[in-house]
């Protein structure tokens, strides 16, 4: 049996002979050229080279991810199942992005939930710096009032002394 030591279509390996009486050795003179692995991860589509199967990119679940298959030819098609867990590094840039991602992350949400906060308080401080001036108009007002008041209550009073001097 003759094997080679790579695998692929971009491996193979040709047998020729010369000479008489060579056809005795059952060897046919050809070309043999290497299969690359065919499959699906997870029922995604993947591309095959050599050994090594890769998930076609813009798959939901399998976008890069490459598998190493090694089988003979005895093993059926269906090779089986493969059960993908996550490393900590994978699950980490998962969690940091839903949290700084600047469309809908946790750190974004946030921040406009302060920024709305922000806003109903400064309408708060508004609408009460508002009735604050009304109060404050009001209130000089009613001092101008009184001023003018006591203003003729002493040119009463001194209309009244003018009055009771002249008796």
């Amino acid at each position: 049996m003759l094997t080679h030591d790579e695998y692929g279509s971009s491996y193979g390996y040709t047998v020729s002979y010369s000479g008489n009486n060579t056809s005795q050795l059952g060897i046919t003179a050809t070309s043999y050229t290497g299969t690359n692995v065919a499959g699906t991860i997870n029922g995604e589509t993947a591309t095959g080279s050599g050994q090594i199967l890769t998930g076609n990119d813009g798959n939901t679940n399998t976008d890069s991810l490459k598998i190493k298959v090694t089988y003979s030819s005895t093993v059926p098609a269906s090779l089986g199942t493969v059960k993908l867990t996550f490393g900590a590094s994978e699950l980490l840039e998962r969690k940091l992005d839903d949290m700084l991602n600047s469309v809908d992350g946790y750190i974004t949400y946030k921040m406009d939930g302060m920024d709305t906060t922000i806003d109903n308080i400064q309408e708060e401080i508004d609408t009460l710096e508002a009735r604050l001036e009304k109060e404050r108009e009001k209130l000089t007002n009613q001092f101008l009032a009184m001023e003018q008041a006591i203003s003729k209550i002493q040119s009463i009073g001194q209309w009244l002394s003018q009055q009771l001097k002249s008796l």
